[in-house]
């Protein structure tokens, strides 16, 4: 009955223990992004410069993440909460990114791209592990004649492109899941906007289902456990 009692709780301390791992990003092949499908994620914009405004809101949610052409597609929804205090939907259900790691390719939605000079960041996250070398090469080929983002510089985790004349510089940093943590545009030294990670939301799916299941067999173990300790009572 000991052996019984010892083997219930080390089943039980397992289970929890299991319930709270962290889930695994998505991967294909060798591509893969720090995000899962149905995660729902939440930065707020600032405007330091404005401080009577409200803050913005933007909204990302991963709609799904596959395969095409050998390249990792992700699919998302993004809605901006605005000053206005309305909800303005950027995409639904579009690919914005489209990665394939054995390459070195990536390539971001070109409308998506076009948010860089409308005062909001939108390159939200990219793939891991991190690359900013090549998102900076990236950018500066894709946007020459549109963005005149020509030149870079990488601190650490922080991409820092910069405008042809030096008159403005885009600040990203990213954390080790390639999500944007903060995202300012400085002018003359001076922020004059700021998008700041505010919240992640695993996917219920992935997260609170998985982990309902063992904690409620790690529950029903303990009750068992207690039930054989009072009979021998």
């Amino acid at each position: 009955m000991e052996k019984k009692k010892i083997l219930i709780f080390f089943i039980f301390c397992n289970l929890i223990i299991l319930g709270f791992q962290p889930v695994i990003a998505e991967k294909i092949d060798n591509s893969e992004v720090g995000v899962n499908s149905n995660d729902k994620l939440l930065w707020k914009i600032i405007h330091p410069l404005i401080p009577i405004l409200p803050e913005e809101l933007i909204s990302l949610n991963v709609t799904h993440i596959n395969k095409m052409n050998n390249n990792l597609v992700l699919n998302a929804s993004i809605s901006v909460y605005n000053v206005s205090g309305q909800w303005e939907t950027e995409y639904i259900n579009k690919a914005i990114l489209n990665y394939n790691y054995s390459r070195k390719f990536v390539e971001f939605e070109r409308q998506l791209e076009m948010t860089l000079t409308r005062g909001r960041i939108m390159i939200l996250t990219i793939p891991i592990p991190l690359n900013l070398t090549m998102i900076g090469l990236y950018i500066n080929t894709t946007s020459n004649a549109r963005f005149s983002l020509t030149h870079f510089d990488i601190e650490g985790k922080t991409l820092i492109m910069h405008y042809f004349d030096d008159s403005q510089d885009l600040k990203m940093k990213f954390n080790d899941n390639g999500i944007l943590e903060k995202g300012d545009i400085i002018s003359s030294g001076i922020v004059v906007h700021s998008t700041q990670f505010n919240m992640e939301l695993k996917g219920s799916i992935s997260f609170s289902f998985y982990f309902l299941i063992p904690f409620i067999i790690g529950i029903s173990s303990l009750l068992v456990w207690k039930r054989d300790k009072i009979k021998l009572y």
